[in-house]
């Protein structure tokens, strides 16, 4: 087994944007990477390669919306290789009567903040799936977007009241690259990472919010009160 999830899911459309911007982010936030066929690049018969990846994946996503023939072939693979696998669904009428008694995480792609949602609950779903498998849980870095942007979930906020400074705890890390330590190797096993807000009247996010934000400075890891091994990331929005 090794350290990537595979996600089976027609390609194109918005099938595409809800894996970049949806399964990508929430895969990582559990410490492991995406994986799907069109990011398998070998001579080998395409569905060598689907089998083995499967077989080899942590776990599997399945979003079977549309009844792709190929996703159910390949969801049948999962299952007769005994997979944990998580399926999603946009439409209940999609999941066959085979396999409609399993578990599945269903969403609305019509209604307010469907994606917020669907990243919630699927991030929820592989949480119970990976601890029961006994995988630890290991946040990656922030997800990198397109113009030098970042996106993350907000997981946490402090308030430091006298000075009326807000700080916002990222669900994960931004990259060694963008740490300016010059003695900066890796991480500290429990360093995070928290945008800091000065001087504001009010919280400007909210935990659980998923923020896309820009960086513009960096700070030395320190201690404060209220958490230990922090850095302060200046951001634009």
């Amino acid at each position: 087994m090794k350290n990537f999830c595979f996600v089976v899911m027609p390609f194109g459309g918005l099938f595409d944007d809800i894996y970049q911007q949806i399964y990508t982010p929430a895969i990582r936030e559990m410490g492991l990477e995406p994986l799907r066929a069109d990011d398998i690049y070998d001579n080998q018969p395409i569905i060598q390669d689907i089998m083995q990846s499967i077989r080899d994946a942590a776990l599997v996503i399945a979003e079977v919306t549309g009844r792709n023939p190929n996703v159910n072939y390949e969801l049948g693979m999962a299952h007769a290789l005994e997979k944990e696998v998580i399926i999603v669904t946009s439409n209940k009428d999609d999941v066959p009567s085979d396999y409609r008694h399993l578990r599945y995480v269903f969403y609305n792609s019509s209604g307010i903040k469907w994606d917020s949602k669907l990243s919630r609950e699927l991030s929820a779903t592989m949480r119970t799936v990976l601890g029961r498998l006994n995988i630890p849980i290991t946040p990656g870095p922030v997800l990198h977007l397109d113009n030098g942007f970042y996106q993350a979930d907000i997981v946490k906020i402090h308030h430091y009241e006298s000075k009326g400074h807000y700080f916002y705890k990222l669900n994960g890390l931004l990259p060694l690259s963008e740490i300016k330590d010059s003695h900066t190797e890796s991480y500290l096993p429990d360093e995070s990472h928290w945008l800091a807000d000065w001087n504001q009247e009010h919280p400007r996010f909210k935990v659980g919010e998923t923020v896309k934000f820009k960086v513009t400075k960096v700070s030395g890891i320190s201690s404060w009160n209220h958490v230990e091994h922090a850095r302060n990331v200046n951001f634009t929005v």
